[in-house]
């Protein structure tokens, strides 16, 4: 009996020695409250070897302290980096130099991986050999400051035919967090630190040379709270016209069209500012999208509707479409 039970340890054993390697990197600041659950959110996935690079960026709280702790109690291997404060792409950049896996995946400190999560996306690596392939993305979910799942799934639409094209008209179908990457590619390609956004400009940069695989389901979840990034629009704003900047000249852009792709950014800032309801914003940039290119008019139709209707009748519509969806809800868990 005891023969029989170590054999099969030491198959087990084997069997998960012969895995590849995954690195998770995570950029951690000023998320004391939020971190811990991150953390466990890895430690949680149904796979494994695994390691875990935390850098913490500077914090000001008390995130530093939760990691140390954290550090020790690691089941899998762990190590904490504290540096000063120096941005996301510098972060992640030192997070990817040390990872040592055959691929690697981000997250965020404040959101959570989910469990079937990475044994799919190795699976689905490990079986397609194409060198061209550089790695592979999935949905995610929006949570509250609770954990609480908001929105069950961001985008329904996650698989484009051409989806340079689909970048480059913001429809974002890739996110960093819920994707998994060969680390040599990576590596490569690394993130470019004069940059505010680490996402847009290093998917435009990778679409252009590798392709990127869907896995079905959901990868990671989004914390959607007051502190997050996305509230500073007028950075976000700016930011977006960086990566305007940093690429129009680029061959996929040109026959795209650049005046369309700036359009399509300015479009983007003018729906994020009537999102934060800061409608003198969200109309100045849609007449400049306009004025980028015409025909922008068009795509445009239903935010100029809104913005023409005026804030009372946007937030009357906002509270039917809330009640709404509250009373859909309601009915399927009466139904289940």
């Amino acid at each position: 009996m005891n023969s029989n039970c170590t054999h099969l340890k030491t198959s087990l054993n084997n069997a998960l020695s012969s895995l590849p390697l995954v690195s998770i990197v995570m950029p951690a600041y000023n998320h004391e409250r939020y971190v811990e659950s991150a953390i466990r959110s890895i430690w949680s996935v149904e796979y494994r070897p695994i390691e875990i690079i935390v850098i913490n960026d500077g914090s000001t709280d008390k995130t530093l302290e939760v990691l140390r702790r954290l550090e020790l109690e690691s089941p899998v291997r762990m190590e904490v980096i504290d540096k000063p404060n120096e941005g996301i792409c510098k972060t992640l950049n030192l997070g990817v130099g040390i990872a040592k896996g055959k691929y690697v995946a981000f997250l965020a400190s404040d959101d959570e991986f989910v469990p079937w999560r990475m044994a799919s996306h190795v699976k689905l690596l490990e079986t397609n050999l194409d060198p061209s392939i550089a790695g592979c993305y999935g949905q995610q979910q929006v949570i509250d400051g609770c954990g609480k799942v908001t929105v069950e799934v961001v985008k329904r639409k996650m698989i484009y035919a051409k989806p340079m094209e689909a970048l480059l008209e913001c429809q974002q179908p890739f996110s960093l967090q819920g994707s998994t990457f060969k680390t040599d590619v990576v590596k490569a390609l690394g993130f470019d630190e004069s940059l505010f956004f680490e996402d847009w400009d290093f998917f435009l940069r990778l679409n252009a040379r590798y392709k990127f695989l869907y896995q079905p389901g959901v990868a990671f979840r989004y914390r959607g709270h007051e502190d997050g990034m996305n509230r500073n629009m007028a950075r976000m704003a700016s930011a977006r016209m960086e990566i305007f900047n940093k690429h129009k000249f680029q061959r996929d852009v040109v026959i795209y069209g650049v005046k369309k792709f700036r359009a399509n950014i300015q479009l983007a800032n003018a729906q994020g500012y009537f999102l934060i309801e800061d409608f003198e914003n969200a109309r100045s940039w849609l007449l400049q999208s306009w004025l980028s290119y015409p025909r922008a008019v068009f795509s445009s139709i239903p935010l100029a509707a809104k913005l023409l209707a005026g804030r009372n009748l946007i937030k009357l519509a906002r509270m039917i479409k809330q009640y709404l969806l509250q009373e859909k809800f309601k009915k399927r868990f009466k139904l289940g």
